[in-house]
């Protein structure tokens, strides 16, 4: 159990035992933290994210698991969801997602019920997948650009918005009843 946890010093940082932070866990710069083998990292403290810094995540449930309410994700950083099983992502309304990377195995779909934002990117690869209720949340918006090169299916049950769309791979997405929007000039579909 830490009071406050900082990782700089731009190396891989991994968590392999359950970790509690309840005031503020720090990632700066090009640090990854890898939260791995299912293990947890929790506690009532804030994530603060900066620079290129990534937080990798293979625990189950409801993950970030950090239940703070300072939450601050600078322009650039990445959470990756990469569990091997289900896992549901915590609200967009707590943590302001900047660039989000789902990459688990087949079977290992990420719930984006509570995702309505991610201000950068969202990328769908290796064999990872998401789902969500019927509207639930009514639209997705993705700033950036949304890539889906999974080998994984997917279905859209909300409508999306993004700067660009890319689908590949060879996993399916199905979207139909729903509305992508794509909200830049020139944009590519």
């Amino acid at each position: 159990t830490y009071y406050n946890m900082t990782c700089n010093g731009d190396n891989t940082v991994f968590v392999n035992g359950t970790t509690t932070v309840n005031n503020t866990l720090t990632i700066d710069g090009t640090t990854t933290v890898d939260v791995t083998g299912g293990t947890d990292l929790n506690g009532t403290g804030s994530l603060v994210m900066n620079g290129a810094s990534l937080l990798r995540i293979s625990s189950a449930g409801t993950v970030p698991a950090l239940t703070g309410a300072s939450n601050a994700l600078a322009a650039g950083t990445t959470i990756e969801l990469y569990r091997a099983g289900a896992q549901t992502a915590a609200s967009s309304a707590s943590f302001p997602y900047q660039n989000v990377i789902i990459s688990g195995n087949a079977g290992s779909a990420v719930n984006l019920n509570a995702v309505s934002g991610i201000a950068g990117d969202l990328t769908v690869t290796n064999a990872g997948s998401f789902n969500n209720a019927a509207s639930t949340p009514p639209l997705i918006t993705v700033a950036g650009d949304f890539n889906y090169g999974s080998t994984a299916t997917t279905t859209l049950n909300t409508s999306l918005t993004a700067a660009s769309v890319s689908i590949s791979g060879t996993g399916g997405f199905t979207y139909s009843n729903q509305t992508i929007t794509l909200s830049q000039n020139d944009a590519f579909w």
